[in-house]
């Protein structure tokens, strides 16, 4: 018989022991995965075993670099359904200890809240989507000739080329749909902005602090550039994602106080449009600083650091509608798509394996990379009624 969501959800939620996924998430924030230098395999190996003990089938694939990505399975019959998750598991550097009112990687339960680095960002979504899956396996929903797969991976926060995109590469990506548990606030996302991410490096001639008409000044050359940098326009508009943006990220130069610095490096961060491509975004930035060199006569060197391309998915996509129903049945409020500002692995799941991707987890994307992270406890156990919910009715056909 099929029961209505409603049903459902009290149904996989008598199923889910009282102390979960909240434990299990608590656990990977106590492992330090901060990227750089990217100390994943600890977690990803802790995660092996724990469904290991749940008779999923694993896989631990190595990079040549030393990272590790865990590819998990749960199927049954043909298999000819599948669905995909996947999360990462390596977070930001915890930065300035004295920002933050408790340990980072303590994992402390208070206030109704799971806190440390990476509670939100995203060890609480993989936690739950894992647990989602163990309630499927547990109960009697269990889909026919349908298949649960699960990416969980090393080095997102860095551009995902040893995570992700690495088990993309070597055609481990073959679903249905895909869901990456990125903190949205149990909101559905179906679009995101990509970005480049570019080094400016300005020479200049080192002389003495005191006779510096003798030097040629690389960051007083480098705050000219940085003028421009603030009047280059940006083009266009997206419905969901508003108009590109520029940060200027990062600025090191000089040496010594009393010497005049013979360079000066900026780091910025361009945010593309779904659609806007790497060449005409790339090539402004080009543009600019040729121009800057032409009229200036200084040396500037443009080197590019990473690119992710902005993504987005048709709404009338058959796992969007199933995820914003379920949002809907979980949480009780209309749900709308929506879009996300920062890059994701999803673009590789979407623009390289063709996959219809969507971007739906627990937590706000403003405790991502803050001190003092969390994720409400409350909004982690009702994602992985939404999560299982999403696994029964797309696997189903019933969406």
């Amino acid at each position: 018989m099929r029961r209505e969501p409603e049903a459902l959800i009290k149904f996989f939620g008598k199923l889910l022991p009282e102390n979960e996924p909240v434990s299990l998430a608590q656990r990977l924030v106590r492992f330090p995965t901060e990227n750089p230098p990217g100390n994943e395999a600890g977690a990803i190996e802790h995660l092996a075993e724990v469904v290991q003990d749940w008779g999923f089938e694993t896989e631990l694939l190595w990079t040549d670099t030393g990272r590790v990505n865990l590819v998990a399975r749960l199927g049954w019959g043909n298999r000819s359904r599948r669905i995909l998750f996947n999360g990462h598991l390596d977070v930001v550097p915890s930065g300035d200890q004295a920002a933050w009112t408790r340990e980072p990687f303590e994992g402390k339960i208070a206030d109704g809240r799971l806190w440390g680095r990476g509670a939100a960002d995203m060890k609480g979504g993989v936690a739950a989507m894992l647990w989602a899956a163990r309630l499927i396996q547990l109960s009697k929903e269990q889909p026919h000739d349908a298949e649960i797969v699960f990416h969980l991976v090393s080095d997102e926060e860095t551009g995902g080329t040893h995570g992700a995109k690495f088990l993309v590469d070597h055609g481990l990506a073959r679903a249905d749909a895909a869901v990456v548990g990125e903190p949205t606030g149990l909101n559905v996302v179906v679009a995101s902005k990509g970005a480049i991410w570019s080094r400016l490096n300005v020479k200049g001639k080192s002389a003495h602090g005191s006779i510096p008409h003798l030097g040629e000044n690389a960051i007083e050359r480098m705050a000219d550039l940085i003028l421009r940098l603030g009047d280059m326009p940006l083009q266009g508009e997206h419905p969901l994602l508003g108009p590109p943006t520029i940060n200027l990220g990062t600025i090191t130069g000089g040496s010594k106080i009393n010497m005049v610095p013979d360079r000066c490096v900026l780091e910025v961060d361009r945010r593309v449009l779904p659609g806007e491509s790497r060449q005409a975004a790339l090539g402004q930035l080009t543009r600019l600083v040729e121009e800057f060199r032409a009229d200036t006569g200084v040396e500037v060197d443009l080197e590019e650091i990473l690119y992710a391309s902005g993504y987005e998915i048709d709404p009338a996509e058959k796992i969007v509608q199933a995820a914003l129903r379920a949002a809907e049945a979980v949480t009780g409020e209309p749900k709308e798509p929506r879009g996300a500002r920062g890059f994701t692995d999803a673009r590789f799941y979407f623009l390289e394996a063709g996959i219809p991707t969507i971007i739906l987890g627990p937590g706000s994307i403003s405790q991502a990379h803050a001190a003092d992270e969390f994720v409400e406890i409350e909004q982690l156990r009702l994602s992985v009624g939404l999560y299982a919910l999403i696994i029964s009715r797309f696997l189903s056909g019933s969406g």
